[in-house]
C-alpha cells in the first residue's frame, strides 16, 4: 500500500515537470520567478554551451521594495556579476511587465517575430514543478501565433526535495499541489488571469 502511494505522487509530479534541455539552443531564456535558483541555473547552463544567447524575461515591477531585502532585480544583477555576464532582457508587450507565464510567451513571440536571426529553438529555464505548464504554455501561444520555433524546458534542481520525495517537505507541497490546479486552468485559457500568480 505505502509502495503504490508513492507511485501515485511519483507520477504525479512526473506529469508536471520536463526536462528537455539539449545543447546548442539559440537562446537560453530565464522566466520571472525564484532568482536565486533561476539565473545561477540559467547562467551555468549558457556557459556549458546550451544556448549561443542568455535572455531574461522582464517581470512585473516590484510593488515595494525595503531596505533589508534585496529585490529579485538585485539578485538577478548581483548573481550576473558574480559570473561575469551581462544583462539582456525581452521587452515586454505590457506597460507594467510580464504577470504570467503566459505573458512571457507573448514577450517571446514578439522578440523572434522582431529578430532579425533566425530562432530555431528556444530553452526555457524554469523551477521543476513549473516546467510542465511552461512548456504547454509557450508550445500553446507560439502555435497560436504561427511559430515553428522549438520550445525545451531546463528544470532547476531543487535544494529541499526531488520527484521521489516532494510530499515529505513544506516547500515541495506548497509547489506540486497548486500547480496542478494551475496546469489544469492553463488547458482552457490563453491569457494571464488575476488567480493565477507568476511562479
Amino acid at each position: 500500500m505505502t509502495l503504490f502511494y508513492k507511485e501515485i505522487l511519483i507520477g504525479y509530479a512526473e506529469l508536471l515537470t520536463e526536462n528537455s534541455a539539449e545543447k546548442g539552443a539559440d537562446i537560453i531564456l530565464v522566466i520571472g520567478g525564484d532568482n536565486k535558483s533561476r539565473v545561477p541555473y540559467g547562467v551555468e547552463l549558457y556557459q556549458a554551451g546550451f544556448g549561443k544567447k542568455l535572455l531574461f524575461t522582464t517581470p512585473a515591477k516590484e510593488y515595494k521594495e525595503y531596505k533589508f531585502i534585496q529585490s529579485e532585480e538585485e539578485v538577478l544583477k548581483a548573481t550576473l556579476d558574480y559570473f561575469g555576464e551581462e544583462l539582456y532582457r525581452v521587452p515586454s508587450i505590457k506597460n507594467n511587465g510580464a504577470t504570467s507565464t503566459f505573458d512571457e510567451a507573448y514577450d517571446m513571440v514578439a522578440y523572434i517575430k522582431n529578430s532579425s536571426e533566425k530562432i530555431n529553438r528556444v530553452i526555457i529555464v524554469t523551477d521543476d514543478y513549473h516546467t510542465g505548464r511552461t512548456e504547454y504554455a509557450f508550445n500553446k501561444i507560439f502555435k497560436l501565433n504561427q511559430l515553428k520555433t522549438t520550445i525545451q524546458t531546463a528544470s532547476v534542481p531543487n535544494r529541499n526535495y526531488t520527484i521521489e520525495n516532494w510530499w515529505l517537505t513544506e516547500n515541495g507541497l506548497q509547489n506540486y499541489i497548486p500547480e496542478g490546479f494551475r496546469f489544469l486552468m492553463y488547458l482552457f485559457i490563453s491569457r494571464n488571469l488575476e488567480a493565477i500568480p507568476n511562479v
